[in-house]
Order: structure tokens, then sequence, then C-alpha cells
């Protein structure tokens, strides 16, 4: 009775802590670092470039991994300015990768937000971006224009540009590191992007395999970075970027016409930030996952003893801090609640992320960081710390995740 107790009340109180003696490490492998990072057929583009940032990742029916990233000019002044795009693929789970490939260039200009989408009917991979004038030069009558282009290879070659949402006059934020496919209902097959426009929380969808996208109905009012996911059942679940800690949720039973008021959930994740959402079956359970960074003092609930020393210190609501420490939150009732939260990344800084099912029933845990605690702003500005932000992955083993004992 007392275990039953203890479980009941760990339930009630949202989180499943795993114990110092039981926590096991996760394995983090090296997708791109500036330490040895190549560019297939451009030998002298990697001396061009001062950090990684904003990955986006997909995995195919086969089991082949996409993972498509911003490297960063060293011409650029800020975010939005000169930013190209790489892409690598493995097709053994993360283990091993093909060189970087460039999907993606338009010289002083910036490739951003973008997300890559998978259309498991067609076998289609897309990549959707917009493209930020910055090129002083260049005289456009608008801020920048939205493209899409396909893959039909699994990213070994890529279709030329198409352009999309021509009417739209400003800068669509794209994602979230992927979009998803609706499996159930009447919209069964359309492909769905979170994000927004302007001041506005929306969605973006496309009824025609994305040859064209449409915006969907107004979501709130907000950040607009985000992730989206369906449940079993059909319903949208859409996950923005909020202010402190805690992701805004929405959902939409009816196909994305209406949509619940804003809730705030996973109050121990820092929301500043371009978090992922995963929704999977495992063996027999429907899972929904969340994964972003947690900064120290929530990191602190979860470390294991060895690990505590590795955490990235800080004012805790500060985003210098904040940004480290990432991990997942999984949910069994629909996204209801998230009673299971598992710290996956300890000891790095931890930015933009994507999540991703493996071919093995591993969850791939994909983000832009650096591991020696580094502040955020440490290892994206100051360059002359010889650490610079690239793109990992961390392997988490579910079984090992939801096996938490409770104490």
């Amino acid at each position: 009775m007392k275990a039953i107790f203890l479980l009941v009340t760990a339930m009630l109180c949202g989180s499943l802590l795993t114990s110092a003696k039981d926590h096991t490490a996760y394995k983090v492998v090296t997708i791109a670092s500036m330490k040895d990072l190549s560019v297939q057929g451009h030998p002298d583009r990697a001396g061009q470039y001062k950090y990684l940032r904003e990955p986006n990742a997909v995995v195919t029916k086969s089991g082949t991994l996409l993972v498509a990233y911003g490297p960063h000019h060293t011409k650029g002044k800020n975010d939005r300015a000169h930013q190209d795009i790489l892409l690598k693929r493995s097709s053994d789970s993360g283990q091993t990768w093909s060189e970087n490939t460039l999907i993606a260039d338009y010289g002083m200009d910036s490739v951003l937000p973008t997300v890559l989408v998978y259309d498991e009917e067609k076998d289609r991979v897309l990549f959707v971006y917009n493209i930020i004038f910055n090129d002083p030069e260049r005289k456009e009558s608008k801020p920048c224009q939205q493209f899409v282009i396909h893959s039909d290879d699994e990213g070994e070659t890529w279709s030329k540009p198409h352009e999309i949402l021509p009417d739209i006059g400003g800068i669509c934020v794209f994602g979230g590191g992927n979009g998803f496919q609706v499996k159930y209902g009447p919209n069964k097959g359309r492909l769905i992007i979170s994000g927004g426009v302007g001041g506005k929380v929306k969605y973006f969808y496309s009824d025609d395999h994305g040859q064209t996208w449409q915006t969907g109905t107004f979501v709130n009012k907000g950040r607009k970075e985000g992730t989206g996911s369906e449940t079993a059942d059909g319903t949208l679940l859409m996950y923005h970027r909020g202010m402190g800690f805690g992701l805004i949720e929405n959902r939409s039973s009816d196909g994305g016409k209406t949509w619940t008021p804003p809730r705030k959930v996973c109050l121990d994740m820092w929301g500043q930030c371009n978090n992922s959402a995963l929704s999977i079956q495992h063996k027999g359970r429907s899972l929904i996952i969340l994964g972003g960074p947690i900064g120290p003092e929530n990191a602190d609930k979860l470390a294991l003893e060895s690990e505590a020393k590795k955490l990235i210190r800080g004012k805790e609501d500060s985003k210098q801090s904040a940004r480290s420490n990432g991990a997942i939150f999984i949910s069994m009732d629909g996204g209801k609640s998230f009673p299971v939260k598992t710290l996956v990344a300890p000891g790095w800084t931890f930015g933009y992320n994507a999540l991703v099912h493996l071919p093995d029933g591993k969850v791939g845990f994909v983000f832009e960081g650096a591991y020696g605690g580094q502040s955020w702003q440490g290892v994206k500005r100051d360059h002359n710390t010889g650490v610079s932000l690239g793109i990992y992955m961390v392997i988490v083993d579910l079984d090992q995740a939801l096996a938490q004992p409770l104490k």
C-alpha cells in the first residue's frame, strides 16, 4: 500500500525523478563541430563559419536520419545575417555520418527560420525556409521570401527552390526542428508546421504534399517559435515558446479549426527556447515526448552526484544559464500530464533542438550546444574561448527512461 501511495503522490506532483543511484548517463554523439567541419565540394567554406545553429531533423521510413543546420558566417553581424544550410545523413541511427552537403546558399542573405518535414505517403523530405534579405546590393520590396525544396532520395539530391506563401509579406517563423504529417481523421496526410507570422501564433499546412502552403487558424498571441504533434486519437497539439519556464500548449480536436485556450506545461523546462515534441508508439503505449533545456536548479534534482559538478551554473531565470542541461518529459495520457522527466545532457549548453524516433526504437535528441560549463552567450558570442556551438545528438533509451524507480 505504501508503494501505491508513493506512486499516486508522485503522479499528482507531476514528476517521476530518476534517483542518483539508478540514473545512467546517455550517449551523446557529434554530428558537426567547428573543430573538424568540412563541406563537400567547398573546401574553403568551413573556414568562413564561426558557429553552428538551429538544427532540423527527420527520419525516413527506411531509417535514414537527416539533420539540416545553419552555420553562421564570420561576417554576419546578427542571427539574421549570412547563414547557409548544411545537411548530414546517417543510415545507422547516428553512429556514423555523411559529409556535409550545402543545400542552401544565398550569399549575404540569410536562410532562416527553417524546418524539415517528412511526407511518409510520398517518401519525400521537404525543407521549408525563409530568405531574409540582408545583402545591401539587393533591392527588394519586401524583407523576405519563403521557399520549399524537396528530396525523393533521402537527401542525396534536392529539387530547385519553389516559392510558397507569396502574399505573406513578412517573416514566417517555421518550426521547431521538424513538422509532422497527420495520421488520423479527415485530414490524414496533411503536412503541418507550427510557427507564426507577425505577432500571431499560427500554423502552416499543405494538402498537396508540399507544393502549396496555407496559414491555419489563429492559435494565440505570443512567441511564435514552436513545435507540434498529434495524439493517437487525432488531437493536434501545439507547443510554443513562452517567457521564463514552461511551454505554452494549445490543442485542437477538430483538425485545427478551433483551439483550446493556452496553458503552461512542463514548468521545469526553459520556455525561452525553440524546443521540440514527438508523438510515437512504444511497445503498445502512445507517448508524447517534449524536450528542451531545464537550467541549473532543475537539473540538480535529476543529476547524479558525479554529474552535479558538471552542471552549468548561474542565475536560474537567465538566458545565460537556463539554456543548459537538456531533458525530456514524457506523457502517457495524450499530453495531459508529463509525469516522467529525465536529464539526458548534463553539463551541456543546450539550445534549439529536435526530437526524432530512431529505427532501433530509441529517441534521438538533436541539439545545438557545447560541453564544458560555458554560458549560452559565452559559446555563441565569445570566440576567444575556443568553444563554439556545434550540433550534437543524445541517444535516449526509452525503456531506461520509463523504468525510473520511485523513492
